[in-house]
């Protein structure tokens, strides 16, 4: 998992905390609202992860392309030297 994604997930734990936003349901026991918390979490994480992660693969490509294909065509003249 990259940087950027390790963020996202982390600023989402923080903004689905209870009582930051909002307390789900009000007036239970602290279990239960965490459990909640915990299972809205858990739904947006699903369905967001994929697109959160190919959003920001596109900014981490760009700075490894030109070290990553020097490596990748070093690697593929060395193995069709002869010697």
């Amino acid at each position: 998992m990259n940087l950027l994604v390790s963020l996202y997930a982390a600023l989402l734990f923080v903004v689905l905390t209870p009582g930051v936003l909002v307390t789900i349901p009000k007036g239970c026991s602290k279990l239960t609202v965490a459990g909640v918390h915990g299972l809205i979490f858990a739904a947006v994480w699903y369905f967001t992860y994929r697109l959160v992660r190919e959003a920001f693969q596109d900014y981490e490509d760009e700075d490894d392309y030109e070290e990553g294909f020097g490596r990748r065509v070093g690697l593929r003249a060395a193995a069709t030297r002869r010697y």
